[in-house]
This record gives C-alpha cells, sequence and structure tokens, in this order.
C-alpha cells in the first residue's frame, strides 16, 4: 500500500523497515549531491535486531553528511521533487 504525499507516492513505513540496510564491519557516510534525503535510522536491541520505538527521521541537505556507525540500520529517502529542482539548475 503507498500513501500520498504532496502529490508523490511514498512507500509505507512497513516497506521502509522492511528496506533498511546495515553494513556490519564498516560505517556508511551519505553526503547527497543533488537532492536533500531523509535519512531513517533506529537503535539496536542488545540482540542487534532494530528498535522500531527508536526510529528517528533527519533531513539531510545537499553538501552536508552523516556518518553512521557500524551495525547501524538505515534507509535513506530521496525527496524526488529537490532531486529534479537541483538537476535542471
Amino acid at each position: 500500500m503507498k500513501q500520498k504525499c504532496s502529490g508523490l507516492l511514498t512507500p509505507n513505513l512497513h516497506d521502509m523497515v522492511a528496506g533498511l540496510k546495515t553494513h556490519w564491519l564498516t560505517q556508511q557516510a551519505i553526503v547527497p549531491l543533488t537532492g536533500a534525503i531523509t535519512q531513517l535510522v533506529p537503535l539496536n536491541t542488545p540482540s542487534g535486531s532494530p528498535d522500531l520505538a527508536t526510529l528517528r527521521a533527519f533531513r539531510v541537505p545537499v553538501g552536508l553528511g552523516i556518518c553512521m556507525k557500524p551495525r547501524c540500520g538505515y534507509v535513506a529517502i530521496s525527496m524526488r521533487y529537490d532531486v529534479r529542482d537541483n538537476l535542471k539548475a
């Protein structure tokens, strides 16, 4: 099921959380170059699985970045309208 947000179709939260990526041995840095992203990041439970009660969203603008420690689950969502607007410039 998809939710409509500002005229754009976005996946629902369950689909996004199911797609959490995790880098087990290395840090992961993300620096958006063509449009802002929203980064979803939960803390881990003691067993290492994501604790969805702690899920937080961060907006990361173009040119700034974040670095996540090893074993940090995350989902990066691009803001399609931001990306398209910056590609035209």
